[in-house]
């Protein structure tokens, strides 16, 4: 969930859904075409998604998604876009953060 609670990341491994408290969902899973969804974090404004799959490729996937309010549209950025042949079973996430906020 973001910090005002407005909106929210919920599904499986297999469906991804952003849901906000206006009743607008948007299928992650199919709009970005990720599936095995191993990790999901929120941070500064932003969630961060671990997936296997991308374009029904084995990988590691790391996608930082922001829902913008004012045009009602979800931003996506693809940081890590690593194709290989072993999937990744068991992981988690951490954010660090220097003291003096950078």
């Amino acid at each position: 969930m973001n910090e005002d609670q407005s909106g929210a990341i919920i599904g499986s491994d297999e469906n991804l859904m952003y849901a906000t408290s206006k009743g607008l969902d948007i299928n992650l899973s199919k709009e970005y075409d990720i599936e095995d969804v191993r990790n999901v974090i929120f941070d500064k404004g932003n969630f961060y998604i671990l997936a296997n799959k991308r374009d029904g490729k084995i990988g590691y996937f790391l996608i930082k998604f922001n829902f913008d309010r004012e045009t009602n549209k979800g931003e996506v950025d693809f940081l890590i876009n690593w194709e290989h042949k072993l999937p990744i079973n068991d992981a988690d996430m951490s954010v660090m953060s220097r003291k003096d906020g950078g």
